[in-house]
This record gives structure tokens, C-alpha cells and sequence, in this order.
């Protein structure tokens, strides 16, 4: 499989996804604001085969994106932890965001990538279908001083436009409205379809990452509320915040379980606890089946409710958590 660089410069040390240098592109359709993932480092500590890994971390990416999904946050579930995993995460979800065309000049020829093209391609509006370029294009585009390159071996002369925060990707990215083709020149410009989500690995705790979030903080367990009853407050109380959380346990540890382990108690850290799944008959919903699972409740009660104002009787003013892990 090619990820090597062929003869361009390789770029992945300066991959980076500044949590505050953003650029907030469309989120979950009629949901109050954009939804965000948090995710432990062993949420893939099942499948030890890496090509069976690699292929689950596609399906992820994929579910994440469906979702429009603005971020997937990685904590460390334990201190000692093999961190191979954890890197080979955090790598394959930000290889999968990176435009195909660029993928060669950004990533190296590296173990974690061995079996990257069992991977489902996500087909975001950034990742073109076709090769051909058109004037009035939205690119992704690596910059290089006043050209940037806007496919696999093409660059374009950048003239103007707008400064814009940097997409998902890596220090150097920015977004190019094509303006020309011969010559080919384009303009700085802001999104104006979902562009991925950023990927950000704490390497901290539970705890301590869920104090660093600013939004509106949903614990996903098996002991929480049942979601049906918490349907309308869910929406009203997240009309208040900038961002939604949606936050999952690893697949032999609940929630309450790695937060006990961390020292701390899921009380207080986050403001609501629920089930998504309140019929579960399985024993466990391993974190790669418990997303897709809540990414679609979600979904659905945003359907359902977004579309029509809710009565102030059933908004709430604290956000208390309601069922404590």
C-alpha cells in the first residue's frame, strides 16, 4: 500500500488539532449545536489483529462523520496502558479526515498505516469523487508559501480571499476556492460543507479531561436514564451550550468503573447520564457499536424535536447530572 512520500516532504510531525483554532463547520442536522465524541484509548482493545483494527477505526470514522461530528476526543483509560493502540487511534482517525489527494505529502510509510486501505473512505464534500478540478471548487489545500497544493501533484497560486481557521487536518491546511484553471489560481476562503472533525488526544484521565470541556456533557451507561424520558429535556438544556458531548466507556468498563480507577466520581462531571440503549439484553455494547448506537438517538430526537419549538414547562434550569454513575 503507498503512504510513502515519494520524493515530498513529509509533514506528519506537524500535525496538530488546536482545540480553540477551529473553524465550526454544518453539525447534526437540527440538533442545537455541534456534537462531539469522547472516547477512551482502549476503545479497541478487543481486536488485537491490526487489520481487524484498522477496519473498526473506518467504521467509526465513517459513523462520525454521518453524524456530522465536530470532534473525537481520545482520554487514556489506564496509566499503564500499551500505548501502541492508543497512537494507532489516534492516526488512523486523522488519516481518515486528511483528503486522499493529500494523504502522500502529510503521512509517512509507517506501521499504523499498514493496512489503512481496508478503510472505509468517509466521502466527506472534501474528499472529491473525481480528479477534475473546477473553478468554484472548495479545496482543502496544504499550503507552501503563495501556492498550495489543491490535489496529489497540482498546486495552485494563492491570490487573495478571506483568512480562515484551518480545517481537520495538520498545521498548514486552509481552505482554496478555485478562480482559475490556466493558470491555476484560488482564493482563501471559509467552508461551506462538512469538512471532518478534529481528533485530539488528551493522554490524560478521564477526569481531567472532562474538566477541560466546555459544552454540555452526556455520560452514555447502561445504568442511566432511559433517553425516551429524557428526550425533550436533552434537547432544550443543549440549546445553551456552544457544543454536546457525548461521552462512552470502554468495552470491559463502564463509565462510573474508569472514573473510580481515576480517582474520581462521574458526579458533578458531567450533566446528564443516559441509556441509549434501555432494552440491552446483550452484557456489554463495546464502545465501536455503542456510537453508531447513540450518534442515531441522537439524531432521531433531534428529528423529532428540532423541528418544532418546545413547551417552557419542560425546559429545565439546572443541569443536574439525573442519574449518577
Amino acid at each position: 500500500m503507498g503512504h510513502a512520500c515519494y520524493g515530498v516532504p513529509c509533514l506528519i510531525k506537524k500535525i496538530t488539532f488546536p482545540l480553540l483554532s477551529m473553524q465550526l463547520t454544518y453539525g447534526m442536522h437540527d440538533w442545537p449545536n455541534p456534537v462531539s465524541l469522547v472516547i477512551p484509548d482502549s476503545s479497541l482493545s478487543t481486536h488485537d489483529n491490526m487489520a481487524d483494527f484498522t477496519l473498526r477505526v473506518g467504521f467509526m470514522a465513517r459513523f462520525a462523520a454521518m453524524a456530522n461530528t465536530n470532534q473525537v476526543i481520545i482520554y487514556r483509560e489506564y496509566s499503564s496502558s500499551d500505548d501502541r493502540f492508543a497512537s494507532a487511534l489516534e492516526t488512523l482517525l486523522k488519516f481518515s479526515v486528511i483528503p486522499p489527494y493529500l494523504r502522500r505529502r502529510i503521512f509517512p510509510l509507517k506501521e499504523d498505516l499498514k493496512y489503512a486501505g481496508l478503510m472505509p473512505p468517509i466521502n466527506i464534500p472534501t474528499h472529491p469523487q473525481s480528479p477534475r478540478i473546477s473553478v468554484g471548487d472548495v479545496r482543502v489545500a496544504l499550503l507552501e508559501g503563495k501556492r498550495a497544493w489543491v490535489d496529489a501533484d497540482k498546486f495552485a497560486v494563492v491570490k487573495g480571499g478571506e483568512p480562515t481557521p484551518a480545517p481537520p487536518g495538520m498545521e498548514g491546511l486552509t481552505f482554496i476556492r478555485i478562480t482559475s484553471l490556466s493558470p491555476l489560481e484560488g482564493e482563501l476562503c471559509r467552508p461551506t460543507l462538512y469538512s471532518g472533525f478534529f481528533v485530539r488526544r488528551t493522554r490524560k484521565g478521564l477526569g481531567a479531561t472532562l474538566k477541560e470541556l466546555e459544552g454540555f456533557k452526556i455520560a452514555t451507561s447502561r445504568y442511566g436514564e432511559d433517553y425516551r424520558k429524557l428526550g425533550v429535556t436533552l434537547f432544550n438544556v443543549a440549546q445553551r451550550f456552544k457544543e454536546t458531548f457525548l461521552i462512552f466507556g470502554s468495552p470491559s468498563s463502564d463509565l462510573s468503573e474508569i472514573a473510580k480507577r481515576d480517582g474520581v466520581s462521574m458526579k458533578g462531571l458531567c450533566d446528564y447520564t443516559v441509556n441509549m440503549d434501555p432494552g440491552q439484553v446483550l452484557k456489554s455494547i463495546r464502545t465501536d457499536e455503542a456510537i453508531p448506537l447513540a450518534l442515531i438517538t441522537l439524531n432521531v430526537l433531534a428529528a423529532t424535536l428540532g423541528a418544532k419549538p418546545q413547551s417552557p414547562r419542560n425546559r429545565v434550569e439546572r443541569t443536574t447530572s439525573s442519574a449518577p454513575l
